[in-house]
């Protein structure tokens, strides 16, 4: 499915599963969240996006796509209709950032040496453009999570944690190098799919990371497994697969998504159903 296609479906029916979403397009859907033009609702088998003020998403879908919704008169598809709108290249120009929740009174967090105040509300966070990474230290027990409705909730994932960082569905080399340069330990929180395991891989090796393996993991694939991400990340499953002597946690992963032939989406687990149920 095109990016077309998904924002015609969430316009015509005014929700989109958050699967459907390409990742390539994780910050388009943060962009929106923010506006409160979409908000993002937790389901077991993963979220959706809604439409939560339909004139605010136009506006933005109009910004990137002016001639919508021509299709209807010139005969186009819905989805040639976007593939095909001469200023879609704007998208191009994008400006990448990581996000930074700081969350114990320990000042865990500095940028250029200067402390990050304590931001435990979960709608409150600092954003620091990519190419200016190297300007952020952290240290204790942080969390690396990919999804963002994820990096709000991140105290409901693990305990005691000292700052939650937001990667955006897909970590640049630039991130990975960051990451093996703190004092720090690191917990990292994707998808448990083959994109998101691949992005672990990535990061084992590192001794200070290591994968976020939920209580119960095995009934959430066998009770809430996801095919479509499975079926989606086949490419990155070979990848995987040819991996020599991987870590434990990851080979435990593989093994469940091949049993299983599906994937968790991450928000299953900060879920109020999952927690009533499984969290201590």
């Amino acid at each position: 499915m095109s990016f077309g296609d998904v924002l015609i479906e969430l316009t015509e029916h005014g929700s989109v599963l958050k699967s459907k979403w390409p990742k390539s397009e994780s910050q388009t859907l943060d962009r929106l969240v923010g506006l409160g033009a979409v908000t993002l609702e937790t389901k077991a088998r993963g979220g959706r996006a809604v439409v939560t003020n339909h004139s605010v998403l136009m506006l933005e879908i109009r910004k990137r796509y002016p001639s919508w919704p021509d299709w209807k008169v010139d005969g186009h598809s819905r989805s040639e209709s976007v593939l095909l709108t001469t200023d879609a290249h704007i998208s191009n120009i994008t400006y990448p950032w990581i996000g930074i929740r700081s969350l114990s009174n320990s000042n865990p967090v500095t940028v250029n040496g200067a402390s990050l105040p304590l931001q435990a509300d979960g709608w409150i966070f600092t954003s620091i453009l990519e190419e200016r990474i190297s300007e952020l230290r952290v240290q204790g027990k942080v969390i690396l999570i990919e999804n963002f409705e994820s990096f709000i909730h991140a105290d409901r994932l693990i305990d005691d944690l000292d700052v939650a960082v937001y990667y955006a569905g897909t970590m640049s080399n630039v991130f990975v190098d960051w990451v093996g340069n703190q004092d720090a330990e690191f917990v990292f929180s994707p998808d448990y799919d083959p994109v998101g395991m691949w992005q672990y891989q990535r990061l084992s090796e590192f001794d200070t990371v290591r994968l976020l393996v939920p209580k119960n993991l095995g009934f959430a694939f066998e009770r809430f497994g996801n095919r479509e991400v499975y079926s989606k990340g086949r490419s990155y499953l070979s990848l995987l697969s040819n991996l020599v002597d991987p870590r434990g946690d990851l080979l435990l992963v593989i093994e469940l998504m091949r049993e299983h032939r599906a994937g968790v989406m991450q928000e299953l687990f900060h879920s109020k159903e999952w927690i009533s149920e499984f969290r201590e």
